[in-house]
């Protein structure tokens, strides 16, 4: 089954999921899926089929994405705030 969850989370991603990164999101998806269905239910069994973890992965895997773009954002703009001169820190103009 997790080679199924997995090419279905590829799938949705448009991408493909290092295993290191899998794992650590699998996990994290099971425990989503298992706070879901002790609050709402599954949905007649629906939520227990490969696809709709495999829908969760895949959305935890572009919050990882777009927290790294963030992160690298903001490292990027820290840069170019700051310009060394000699002893003392001047904000560069954005």
């Amino acid at each position: 089954m997790q080679d199924e969850t997995k090419g279905l989370a590829e799938k949705y991603l448009g991408a493909e999921i290092p295993p290191e990164l899998y794992e650590v999101e699998e996990e994290a998806a099971d425990r989503k899926l298992d706070w879901i269905i002790a609050r709402e239910g599954d949905a007649e069994g629906e939520r227990r089929k490969p696809y709709y973890l495999a829908q969760l992965i895949a959305e935890l895997v572009r919050g990882d994405i777009l927290t790294y773009q963030c992160m690298l954002a903001h490292e990027d703009k820290k840069r170019a705030a700051h310009v060394t001169t000699g002893n003392s820190l001047q904000l560069a103009s954005l």
